[in-house]
């Protein structure tokens, strides 16, 4: 009877979380990068969004591909998923950060965004050829991510040698433009770029106008990215190989939930949901970064 009666008191004063959470299903999100930008936002969005699926879930920052690469070898006994673009692989592989992509351990594509190309707004920019016009050089932000020899195509097609600045995290890469540290900034066309008054992104990526902004396959319809998309897939970490029907099904899902579908939609993203074949699709995107 006391034994009753102190689980009783335990409950009605929340002291057994613990057992809560044990019942639970466990998928924490590891983020393999700063803790700025679209990718840390992004960690925690799913975070939270796979917690009112009914997941105990948590934020592992690992920050950087090899430190991330070392938390999965230890298997810790939490599953895990952490989030990769194809351009970020792309990357890794070029610093030799080797984490193999299978059909085992791809679960699904989180969604497909544009890029974009933008200018300060204080700019007496008119289209991009007067823009260009009487330069040899400019400079453009870029994040960290970006593959190397990004512009070099866009470079012979224009005759004008455009020069990536790499800078950490996508949000201080909007930064550098408004100071005039570049001349343009290439990134993914997101609610942010869309919102900061201070810039003005004149194209994107998409096969069609979007919001009066032209495609870029019209502005250079010779540059090998014109039409490319970032393209983003979920990693899974030590997931057993039963729960991954249930893990799979749930992040394919996850694209309507309550606070990520209007961040896909604010951006004009697709999500994975929407995309047929998608483990080709994710190959598709990294052959046109690397030509391979």
């Amino acid at each position: 009877m006391k034994t009753i009666l102190l689980t009783i008191a335990l409950t009605v004063f929340g002291i057994l979380p613990l057992t809560a959470n044990a019942e639970k299903p466990i998928l924490d999100v590891t983020i393999p990068s700063s803790n700025k930008g679209n990718s840390w936002a992004e960690g925690n969005l799913l975070s939270d969004a796979l917690k009112r699926m009914g997941y105990d879930s948590e934020v592992v920052h690992t920050k950087k591909c090899v430190n991330n690469k070392s938390y999965m070898a230890k298997d810790t006994g939490r599953p895990a998923i952490f989030v990769r673009s194809a351009s970020r692989y792309v990357k890794d592989e070029s610093r030799d950060c080797n984490v193999e992509i299978n059909k085992d351990n791809f679960i699904t594509v989180f969604y497909q965004r544009h890029q974009t190309m933008c200018v300060r707004a204080d700019e007496s920019f008119t289209n991009i050829n007067d823009f260009l016009s009487g330069k040899t050089r400019v400079t453009v932000a870029v994040t960290h991510s970006s593959t190397d020899g990004i512009f070099d195509n866009l470079s012979k097609q224009t005759g004008v040698r455009f020069v990536p600045v790499k800078v950490k995290g996508s949000k201080n890469i909007i930064k550098s433009l408004i100071a005039g540290d570049t001349d343009l900034m290439y990134s993914g066309f997101t609610k942010r770029e869309i919102g900061t008054k201070q810039i003005d992104c004149f194209t994107t990526s998409a096969s069609e106008e979007v919001a009066g902004r032209p495609s870029m396959s019209t502005l250079f319809p010779n540059w090998n990215l014109n039409s490319f998309g970032a393209i983003k897939y979920f990693h899974a970490v030590n997931i057993p190989a039963e729960q991954m029907a249930k893990v799979k099904a749930d992040l394919n899902n996850i694209t309507e939930d309550i606070k990520i579908k209007p961040y896909l939609a604010s951006a004009y993203m697709t999500p994975g949901s929407a995309i047929d074949n998608q483990y080709n699709t994710f190959w598709k995107a990294v052959k046109i970064l690397t030509g391979k």
